[in-house]
């Protein structure tokens, strides 16, 4: 029943949520089931950042599943998958689905999305119920009602400061200005590196302050060309705790948060 319980989890019905802009299935998509998979997941979300994810299904005819007591698979024919509840969503994130109506017949395409603002920063499982109308052995046989609960998916959404978030914040940069890439490692023990994107060759300010404003680190680096460079840090001397890392070119400043911890 693995593959029907995939499936289930995309078709998600317009009475729980507002319709937003509906997304495109893909027809040329035609492998039993629904991508990503259960064991790829969603991508991760970053907090206070834009986040969108995508599914795609495609709901086969039949599958092949063990039913209790019985251990060896058989044929499971499938008439139709209802949605009948989706909890777990975090607001200010909703979501959509193509089509609207919750219920969809064998060798149906579908999509749905997941959009909005991330949350702050935790994981967030999601579950579903659903009612599926399936025939067993035959596909003559009149057909059975299963309900099921779902609970293979769940959004992550990082904390603003982690290697993850660094990449997604460039990733909707201005390429032109100066832009955090990436923090390794975050936490850190006593030496990080900061990948930076710099618009011009010149001066760079790093600092480091404390939740209260005390600045316990301070450097200016000189840099000979624009472009991507790489900052290492190698003297973190300071109590283990959450820090704001600052740089500052040409009066732009970026600060995201780092985490030591010793």
């Amino acid at each position: 029943m693995k593959k029907i319980y995939l499936l289930c989890f995309l078709l998600l019905t317009a009475t729980f949520v507002k319709v937003q802009a509906q997304c495109t299935p893909d027809l040329s998509w035609t492998h039993s089931g629904i991508r990503p998979d259960s064991a790829t997941g969603l991508p991760h979300a970053c907090e206070n950042l834009p986040y969108t994810a995508q599914f795609d299904i495609y709901v086969p005819d039949s599958v092949h599943a063990a039913i209790p007591p019985s251990t060896s698979p058989i044929a499971i024919y499938i008439d139709s998958v209802v949605v009948t509840s989706i909890t777990g969503v975090p607001s200010p994130l909703t979501y959509s689905v193509n089509p609207t109506s919750q219920k969809f017949e064998k060798f149906a395409h579908g999509c749905m999305q997941i959009t909005g603002t991330a949350p702050a920063a935790g994981v967030y499982p999601l579950t579903v119920v659903t009612k599926s109308n399936i025939r067993l052995l035959f596909n003559f046989v009149p057909a059975t009602v299963r309900y099921d609960t779902i609970r293979y998916y769940k959004i992550v959404v990082d904390p603003t400061g982690s290697s993850n978030c660094m990449a997604s914040i460039n990733e909707q940069a201005d390429p032109s200005q100066l832009a955090i890439m990436s923090i390794a490692p975050n936490p850190a023990a006593n030496a990080l590196n900061v990948k930076v994107n710099v618009p011009t060759a010149g001066k760079l300010h790093v600092s480091i302050n404390n939740l209260v404003g005390q600045q316990v680190y301070a450097r200016t680096v000189t840099v000979a060309t624009n472009g991507y460079q790489n900052l290492p840090i190698n003297d973190l001397q300071f109590n283990s705790g959450v820090y704001l890392l600052s740089i500052e070119q040409g009066g732009q400043t970026i600060t995201h948060k780092v985490t030591i911890v010793h």
